[in-house]
C-alpha cells in the first residue's frame, strides 16, 4: 500500500523550519542597537519553500538510507534518530550540515548519512542568502525488511 520509508520522510519533512541567527534565545541583555540589527537580519532571512526541500529528500531517500541498510546486515537491531541542522546556499548547495541530535549510536552510519546530505543539491532560488533548516530522520529495521 504505502512505502514505509516515504512515510517516515514525510513525517520528518513536515517539521522543516527556517530561522535567522537572531531567532536564537539571547544569552545576555541586549542593547537597542543590537535589537535593531536583529530586526534587520530577520527581514533579510531567506525562506526556501518547504515543499522543494521535501522533494529533494524524497528523491534522495535511497542514497540517504543506504549506509543504514548496509549496517542492518551486521546489526539487525540498529535503530535511532538523527536530527540535522542544514544550511543551504542560494545556489542550492549545502554549505553546512551538522548532526545536532542522535540516538542511533553508530558513528560510521551517522557520518556517511551526513556526508550524503552534505552533497544534496536543492536548486537555485532568486533570493540571495542562505536558508537553514532543521531536519530529522528516523531509522528503524521494520522500515527496511526484505520482501
Amino acid at each position: 500500500m504505502f512505502d514505509k520509508k516515504w512515510i517516515v520522510l514525510v513525517c520528518c519533512a513536515v517539521s522543516v523550519s527556517t530561522f535567522a541567527a537572531s531567532d536564537q534565545p539571547p544569552t545576555a541583555p541586549q542593547s537597542p542597537a543590537s535589537i535593531k540589527k536583529q530586526k534587520a537580519v530577520k527581514k533579510e532571512q531567506v525562506v526556501r519553500p518547504a515543499r522543494s526541500i521535501q522533494e529533494v529528500f524524497y528523491k534522495s531517500k535511497d542514497e540517504i538510507y543506504k549506509p543504514y541498510r548496509e549496517k542492518l546486515k551486521t546489526n539487525p537491531v540498529l535503530k535511532g534518530y538523527l536530527g540535522f541542522r542544514i544550511t543551504i546556499a542560494q545556489n542550492g548547495t549545502v554549505v553546512q550540515s551538522d548532526i545536532i541530535e542522535s540516538t542511533l549510536k553508530d558513528q560510521e552510519v551517522e557520518n556517511r548519512v551526513n556526508k550524503t546530505i552534505s552533497g544534496l543539491k536543492f536548486g537555485k532560488i532568486k533570493q540571495p542568502g542562505n536558508t537553514t533548516i532543521w531536519y530529522a530522520l528516523t531509522f528503524a529495521p521494520e522500515y527496511f525488511k526484505q520482501k
